[in-house]
């Protein structure tokens, strides 16, 4: 996935309408490819993200839908609502707080957006609003301090986390610093983000307040007739980030090439099964 989204060709056919039917727990949508794979990924990061050892899948995930936003012309309902959660999930305060590296996933999730709103405006404006709503999180975000207690993550900027990563758990003797939220805060692709909602929130709220919208849809309307002319930056670059191989993508490729071999040999005796372990379980 990280290589095929790293090519330009591929991110653009994403755009082809969705019409299969496979068996898989996602939410009923009408849309395209690139919504089928905000939802897929969403899933899977969702089900592995507190589980030890996945951090580099969660991230390699999220970079898959970094490199693909830029060309997504339009995200349906259901991937939007994804995404935010996303936005909810990794840019929580507390969260941030509680490894020096959980800031990462946070800086993939605001790429998607930057690039949807900086280079497919025209067709997002259900993704806008979503970004007008999270107001509140992108405010906490960045606004988020270290606090000079104890506990780092019952001062200013905590939130509400359901549950810890492992890896937050063995980082529980580890304090941030100052010096350490400043050195990744200041590289956050916040600014277009807040423009966006400085520039249109009150517009959204007075024509709600005068026409008495109370429809999504003729929220939508409204966004479409709006432009970003004088409000947003200049485009910044599209960045794609590549597949680097490294010892524990190879371990990883590795093991699981031995395991097909081992799965689909079963019917030859080339191997003494009980010598053969295909998984390490920790107790």
């Amino acid at each position: 996935l990280l290589v095929m989204s790293s090519e330009r060709e591929i991110s653009v056919r994403l755009n082809e309408p969705y019409k299969e039917h496979l068996s898989i727990q996602i939410p009923t949508f009408s849309g395209n490819h690139g919504d089928f794979l905000v939802l897929v990924l969403h899933k899977t990061i969702t089900e592995s993200v507190h589980l030890a050892g996945n951090e580099s899948l969660v991230d390699m995930l999220l970079t898959v839908l970094s490199n693909t936003s830029a060309y997504i012309k339009s995200y349906c309902l259901e991937s939007c609502l994804k995404i935010m959660n996303l936005l909810q999930r990794f840019g929580n305060p507390r969260r941030l707080l509680k490894g020096p590296n959980n800031h990462t996933s946070l800086g993939f999730v605001l790429d998607i957006l930057n690039n949807a709103v900086q280079y497919q405006y025209e067709g997002n404006h259900a993704l806008v609003y979503s970004i007008l709503r999270a107001k509140e999180n992108l405010v906490a975000i960045q606004n988020l301090t270290v606090a000079n207690d104890d506990d780092p993550a019952e001062g200013e900027g905590a939130g509400q986390l359901n549950g810890d990563t492992p890896q937050e758990q063995d980082s529980q003797h580890w304090k941030p610093t100052v010096d350490w939220l400043l050195s990744w805060k200041k590289d956050l692709q916040l600014g277009t983000l807040v423009r966006l909602i400085d520039g249109l929130l009150p517009k959204v709220e007075q024509e709600c307040v005068e026409h008495e919208l109370t429809d999504m849809d003729e929220i939508l309307r409204f966004l479409s007739q709006q432009t970003m002319v004088g409000l947003l930056p200049v485009p910044h670059p599209i960045i794609v980030r590549t597949y680097q191989s490294n010892k524990f993508t190879s371990v990883w490729f590795t093991s699981y090439l031995w395991g097909v071999i081992f799965t689909r040999s079963q019917r030859l005796p080339l191997y003494d099964w009980h010598k053969i372990k295909l998984i390490m379980i920790n107790r």
